[in-house]
């Protein structure tokens, strides 16, 4: 289920979700490993466009390259369960750029589209707009975008054509629960649904301020 609006049944996921916009960046170029190497996963399935119903077909994935680059300032290796976001931009840029190579050594592929930018001059060279920021940097040419609201259409047929899924368009006011483990949710217009697996997928708060991490420490899903 998902809070689109009732009279538009046909449009998944809602119009202002963060899923539904021009472009979303395809890259397997993250600092964490886990991600880089979920990411290059992903991106063998939307190089996939030789068919209409391939998920990269249609316009849905451009293979235009990605191009990251930061000032020079001190490199570390993060502490022990530090978060990540307390690293500098040069910090990200070089262990993306250590994970991609990473990835590289077991594709020629990849290996050929990925190439170091080591100072401005070569930033501004392969930028080709004249200007430039960054003092050392990467291209990777195997990084693109996707239509993110033309891939969800594709995946909410795919899903359809399946016949193995409703989809209930609602808002939920509150989550059903027996004890400690969660048994559905009840929507805003009173109905309730229960599932023997319920799957929550929200942003930190709402606006009465139930947050996900609440509603992890309390229930079991």
């Amino acid at each position: 289920m998902d809070r689109s609006n009732p009279s538009c049944p046909n449009v998944f996921p809602s119009p202002d979700a963060a899923s539904i916009d021009s472009s979303r960046i395809i890259r397997a170029d993250y600092a964490d490993p886990a991600y880089a190497a979920l990411g290059a996963e992903a991106q063998v399935e939307w190089r996939k466009r030789d068919r209409p119903t391939d998920l990269g077909a249609q316009g849905r994935y451009h293979e235009s390259g990605l191009l990251l680059v930061a000032d020079q300032g001190s490199t570390r290796l993060p502490k022990e369960g530090e978060d990540k976001y307390t690293m500098t931009g040069m910090d990200y840029v070089r262990f993306s750029w250590e994970n991609v190579l990473s990835l590289a050594s077991s594709g020629a592929a990849l290996a050929d589209s990925v190439r170091e930018l080591p100072d401005a001059d070569a930033i501004r060279t392969r930028l080709g707009t004249g200007g430039t920021s960054g003092s050392w940097g990467y291209i990777n040419e195997g990084s693109g975008w996707a239509n993110a609201e033309a891939s969800m259409v594709w995946l909410f047929n795919r899903v359809k054509e399946t016949g193995r899924v409703s989809f209930v368009s609602g808002k939920v006011a509150s989550l059903d629960h027996h004890g400690t483990r969660v048994t559905g949710v009840k929507l805003s217009d009173g109905r309730s649904l229960s599932a023997d697996l319920v799957v929550l997928a929200a942003v930190s708060a709402n606006k009465s301020g139930f947050s996900f991490r609440e509603a992890r420490e309390r229930f079991s899903f």
